[in-house]
C-alpha cells in the first residue's frame, strides 16, 4: 500500500472520532436509575455491561449524578431566605460568629480537638 493511502486512511478515522461518529446517545431516565440503583453493589464496568454502556460513561455518569445530589442537598440545607428582615438577621449572625472566631474561640476550639484525638491514641 502506498504511503500517502495510509495517512488518508488514518486521517479519515481522526476525523470520524472528532465528530462523534454517532457512537454517542444520550442517557436514558432507565439507566440513570439503574445506575444510581446499583452504584456500590456493581462495578462500573458490570454496570456499563448490562445497561450496554463503557464503564468510562458510566464513571462519567455517576459523577454527575453524584454531583447534582450534592447540590440539591445543599441547597436544601440552605434555604434562602424570604425577607429582608431574615436576610440581616443571617448577617447580624455570621457576623457575630466571625467576630467570635478572630476573638481566640478558633484557637480553643482547635486545642480541645487536639486533645480528643491525643486521648483516642
Amino acid at each position: 500500500m502506498l504511503p500517502h493511502m495510509a495517512s488518508r486512511r488514518t486521517s479519515k478515522k481522526r476525523r470520524s472520532a472528532k465528530s462523534g461518529s454517532g457512537r454517542k446517545r444520550p442517557w436514558t431516565d432507565e439507566e440513570r436509575r439503574f445506575v444510581r440503583q446499583n452504584l456500590g453493589k456493581l462495578t462500573h464496568a458490570e454496570i456499563g455491561e448490562k445497561i450496554g454502556r463503557s464503564k468510562a460513561a458510566v464513571q462519567n455518569e455517576s459523577s454527575r449524578l453524584n454531583r447534582e445530589r450534592r447540590e440539591k442537598e445543599r441547597a436544601a440545607e440552605a434555604p434562602t431566605p424570604t425577607s429582608p428582615e431574615e436576610l440581616r438577621e443571617r448577617i447580624k449572625a455570621l457576623s457575630k460568629r466571625i467576630k467570635a472566631l478572630r476573638g481566640g474561640e478558633l484557637k480553643r476550639r482547635i486545642v480541645k480537638l487536639e486533645k480528643r484525638v491525643a486521648k483516642r491514641r
